[in-house]
């Protein structure tokens, strides 16, 4: 049996759309593949209770693009810096997005010159 591309490139395309209602983007967040749940994660029209779930996803590349959701307000930003904290091994992608973001507390910026300099 060979990959399928057809069935990727239909729920990649939801996944990016706004016309996508909420039910379908929710249950595209919990996709096994980590291009779709990073796709709903920087859609604007997801609903923050998914990007709250997807703010502590396992893949550095989800976080990444939760943390530069156009609608992200500083308690999810919060939210992620405490979850790369309590990574062995926290994302310089993800710090370095969370850093850049005018809608980070500055004591958080602090927080992260602090621990993460060298990768800001």
């Amino acid at each position: 049996m060979g990959f399928n591309n057809k069935g990727f490139n239909h729920k990649y395309k939801l996944a990016c759309s706004h016309s996508t209602p909420s039910d379908m983007l929710r249950y595209l967040a919990k996709d096994p593949d980590v291009t779709i749940r990073s796709s709903v994660a920087y859609n604007s029209t997801t609903p923050e209770d998914v990007i709250r779930k997807l703010a502590t996803d396992i893949q550095w590349q989800v976080r990444y693009y939760v943390a530069m959701h156009p609608n992200i307000n500083s308690n999810l930003l919060i939210t992620i810096l405490e979850y790369e904290k309590s990574l062995k091994d926290p994302s310089d992608a993800v710090i370095q997005e969370l850093y850049k973001n005018d809608k980070l507390p500055h004591i958080a910026k602090v927080i992260i010159e602090t621990l993460y300099g060298e990768m800001i």
